[in-house]
């Protein structure tokens, strides 16, 4: 959980190194030598990261979402 946080934490510094995620408006951090995704949003006015989930890289993330149109 230490190094999952410490990670993590990293985006405050640098909310924009992650990669632009599934959906609109959020990123995910792939955590570096963990099996971990963390979806996040960034809040650019108080200028703070909004963390929505966090998601084991062989989770299927799609499970339970209706089918898109």
């Amino acid at each position: 959980m230490e190094r999952l946080f410490s990670s993590i934490e990293l985006l405050s510094s640098f909310p924009f190194m992650g990669r632009v995620g599934r959906d609109a408006d959020t990123f995910e951090w792939p955590v570096p030598r963990l099996p971990y995704i963390a979806v996040y949003e960034v809040d650019r006015a108080p200028e703070r990261i909004i963390v929505a989930a966090v998601f084991h890289g062989a989770q299927d993330r799609e499970a339970g979402k209706p089918p898109k149109r």
